[in-house]
């Protein structure tokens, strides 16, 4: 979910970045936080500290300041205009009408007001379009198949390949444990000890 901080944020982590898009919120809350807590408190001090104090030193400091503001600030707030550009399916090239008499009006209009368009254009993915992967979690299904035991069946399991004289001895018991529970009668028992001992 995104959120005025994380706008702020990425106007700083993404300053060189001039590619992809930039919601209509995000450009307008970035663009309130750097009024609400740049701009405005420093153009209050420049202003109080020029008129109350008209040194020359103080009035270059604070033109120094100006610089060194707008120089932090410019590439930052041109990668965020272009990506705005880009919202709308236009090229960030159309910024350069910004430097005409009539063309900075459409540019105006482009990055503060028009809607982007809706889902993925040329330029990337829809910001207002969560992007979050939603990994689906299907049940997992045991593929197991329970059967009943041997016990309850009266099988008798076959032998494995090279068991050997402990393997015969294990299945004699085994059959046996069937007759003492009733599960195999006398006559069954028989024909699986012959089985048993003919392998």
């Amino acid at each position: 979910m995104n959120s005025p901080l994380s706008y702020i944020s990425r106007f700083f982590t993404e300053a060189g970045n001039f590619t992809g898009r930039t919601s209509r919120a995000e450009y307008w809350y970035t663009c309130l936080w750097l009024t609400l807590i740049i701009q405005l408190p420093a153009t209050i001090i420049t202003l109080a500290l020029g008129f109350l104090n008209k040194n020359e030193t103080v009035l270059g400091i604070i033109g120094v300041y100006y610089c060194y503001y707008s120089g932090i600030f410019a590439v930052p707030s041109i990668a965020m205009f272009a990506r705005r550009m880009h919202d709308s399916d236009r090229s960030a090239w159309h910024l350069l009408w910004y430097f005409t008499l009539i063309g900075c009006f459409p540019i105006l209009y482009w990055i503060g007001f028009k809607p982007g368009s809706t889902g993925p254009n040329r330029f990337g993915a829809d910001p207002l379009t969560n992007n979050l992967s939603i990994q689906v979690t299907e049940p997992v299904v045991d593929q197991r198949v329970t059967r009943p035991s041997d016990a309850q069946t009266g099988q008798i399991p076959q032998p494995q390949q090279g068991a050997g004289n402990a393997n015969l001895l294990d299945r004699l018991e085994q059959i046996s444990r069937l007759r003492q529970q009733g599960i195999l009668t006398d006559e069954e028992f028989a024909e699986q000890k012959r089985i048993i001992l003919g392998a």
